[in-house]
């Protein structure tokens, strides 16, 4: 379970060390290639969720998060005893919803920076990326174990 906090907070860490970054070396709005034509940092302000919906329902979106926080924390406290890699998987997601709650407490949007130019696709920064990867790899451990205890 030790794994778990440990991801969870590098996870935390590098989302919130990268908006720091973005904010305080790129302009609103500004565009640079990481990979030309593949990935560029595009630093935005988003008060909403992917696409801009729900834009400008920032305590939605608090109330929300820190329910969910809560009850993955039950969840992971009551399957403590679960083999690691199944619990690895509660703590991204548990990463993801701090670091974007963190931003819209403090600031009231989150930052983001990911643009993938290749496709009409929603700008978006670690935390989702963590939110996404944990719901997917919780999503397969369920699948590939439905004998064992679920997790959720």
């Amino acid at each position: 379970m030790i794994i778990t906090f440990i991801t969870i907070i590098l996870l935390i860490f590098c989302d919130q060390y990268l908006k720091y970054y973005v904010a305080t070396h790129f302009e609103l709005y500004q565009t640079k290639p990481i990979i030309d034509g593949i990935l560029n940092f595009t630093y935005i302000h988003n008060d909403g969720a992917g696409w801009g919906i729900f834009a400008g329902q920032r305590l939605f979106f608090i109330v929300v998060t820190v329910l969910i926080i809560i009850y993955l924390f039950y969840i992971l406290m009551k399957q403590r005893h679960q083999k690691w890699y199944k619990l690895i998987w509660i703590g991204f997601i548990l990463a993801g919803a701090f670091g974007n709650l963190i931003d819209r407490i403090l600031l009231g949007y989150v930052i983001d920076m990911f643009d993938l130019a290749f496709i009409q696709f929603p700008i978006f920064n670690i935390a989702d990326v963590a939110l996404t990867v944990g719901i997917i790899g919780l999503f397969i451990v369920t699948i590939l174990s439905p004998e064992e205890e679920s997790l959720i």
